[in-house]
């Protein structure tokens, strides 16, 4: 046959009959539906391969059989970042996908590229999750990808980009602070599970300006002793638990403030 059938391009799901046009030529001529050939279409409204049968009408004899795909296309899921986050969770949310009846939440920790799934949310409405399997002061990675459902069967989107998000640390709390020694202050301190090291504010004024006057790059330093302070004079102390990770450092909660007069 000297007909040529330009091919069909793939068509996005609509929950109806999904028939596109046939663009059919013999020599120079364009023929036309209804009158040169007639179209009937098959398995045409769920995902997947549907079919067209062309037969020829009037001076064109033939039939030809043609099939296109039906997909149940879903943009990208979009706009993941971290809400909100504490010692034992991490809150994340994203966008709603147009289409979507849900969403599937996957998580690595930081270091390692292996994901896993750690929930299904069913409901396109819902997008938010709260992670609460999770360690203090530990990174993690978090992706998303939305589904849809047609005729029980799952269709989804492309990942979302890649989101880190981190727990904190708990808040330091003193132990003592005291002085035993002229011009020196020692503090002691509860050890902050998770920290690799503490560190130490001081300031003259309770509600003045802290500088930090030590780092204790140790997970096990939970004392310092402050030995360039004056003889008879009040300061006020707070430390904070830190721990370093991959860009940078994960701080926990500032201990109470705590006041002590130098020997």
């Amino acid at each position: 046959s000297n007909a040529k059938i330009a091919s069909i391009p793939a068509q996005i799901y609509t929950g109806k009959a999904v028939c596109p046009t046939v663009s059919i030529t013999f020599g120079k001529k364009t023929l036309r539906e209804n009158t040169d050939y007639i179209l009937y279409y098959k398995n045409n409204i769920d995902p997947g391969t549907a079919s067209i049968i062309v037969n020829g009408m009037g001076g064109y004899k033939g039939t030809i059989k043609l099939t296109f795909q039906i997909q149940a296309f879903l943009e990208k899921a979009e706009g993941l970042k971290q809400s909100k986050n504490g010692t034992k969770y991490i809150t994340i949310k994203w966008l709603r996908t147009a289409g979507a009846n849900g969403y599937i939440v996957y998580r690595s920790i930081a270091g390692k590229n292996h994901f896993t799934k750690i929930a299904a949310i069913k409901k396109s409405t819902t997008v938010t999750y709260k992670d609460k399997k999770v360690k203090t002061g530990t990174v993690y990675h978090y992706k998303i990808r939305a589904y849809r459902s047609i005729n029980k069967k799952e269709y989804y989107s492309s990942y979302s980009d890649v989101l880190t998000a981190n727990t904190k640390l708990a808040k330091t709390v003193f132990i003592s602070v005291k002085s035993v020694k002229k011009r020196q202050a020692m503090l002691n301190w509860k050890k902050v599970p998770g920290a690799g090291g503490y560190e130490v504010y001081r300031s003259s004024m309770k509600n003045g300006k802290y500088v930090r006057i030590a780092t204790i790059r140790s997970p096990k330093g939970q004392k310092y002793a402050d030995k360039k302070g004056k003889s008879k004079k009040v300061y006020y102390y707070k430390v904070r638990a830190y721990k370093v990770v991959k860009g940078g450092k994960i701080y926990g909660r500032f201990s109470g403030l705590k006041r002590v007069k130098t020997k």
